[in-house]
């Protein structure tokens, strides 16, 4: 007969309680998946806002981009002519957001855009090395980098001009979710649901 020591008996019977133990709880019904979230604002206003898995690319020690040998050309031109050349879209598809300068990379913050209007939740960023080659591209969002955007049929768009005054909408912000206007410049942007 084999003789078992005390620690050797405490971990078998560690592991078979923990091999039958499991949690099968399920998800909240106001979650339909990892991309979906509920957002509660000012007088218990439901939001059901959609935020697709984001992408990460990165290209080792860096690549070109389409400028690269045009030194003069401003970072946020070298980022939207590689997100062009990329992605295979037009000018107009893509709005430049914001830039910093790090220690050891640029990044630079591109929106989607439709008919020349920026569109809130379509973002990507990339991030050029010292040398001037581009590191990676991160994408949030509508951007599927480095397929394609997101197309929509323009028929499933906004039109891009406002039906409702600026004043008009401001006081209705303020009444749906209790709040007030801070004077902060308003932009006008597309929102994907």
């Amino acid at each position: 007969m084999v003789a078992f020591n005390k620690s050797f008996a405490s971990a078998l019977l560690l592991a078979i309680v923990y091999a039958s133990s499991g949690l099968a709880a399920p998800w909240p019904a106001s979650l339909k998946d990892a991309t979906n979230r509920l957002r509660i604002a000012g007088r218990g206003l439901q939001l059901n806002t959609f935020h697709p898995e984001s992408t990460y690319q990165t290209f080792g020690e860096g690549i070109e981009h389409p400028l690269r040998k045009h030194a003069e050309a401003f970072i946020e031109d070298r980022a939207l002519a590689f997100i062009q050349a990329h992605l295979d879209v037009p000018a107009d598809a893509v709005s430049f957001k914001c830039s910093c300068a790090g220690e050891v990379s640029d990044p630079v913050l591109v929106r989607q855009a439709i008919d020349g209007i920026p569109v809130a939740n379509a973002l990507t960023n990339v991030a050029f090395n010292k040398d001037d080659k581009l590191l990676r591209a991160n994408q949030y969002a509508f951007f599927s980098f480095p397929r394609s955007f997101a197309y929509m049929s323009l028929a499933n768009v906004a039109s891009s001009t406002p039906t409702v005054s600026l004043e008009d909408a401001i006081a209705s912000a303020e009444q749906t979710i209790d709040g007030t206007f801070n004077e902060h410049p308003p932009t006008l942007e597309f929102l994907m649901l």
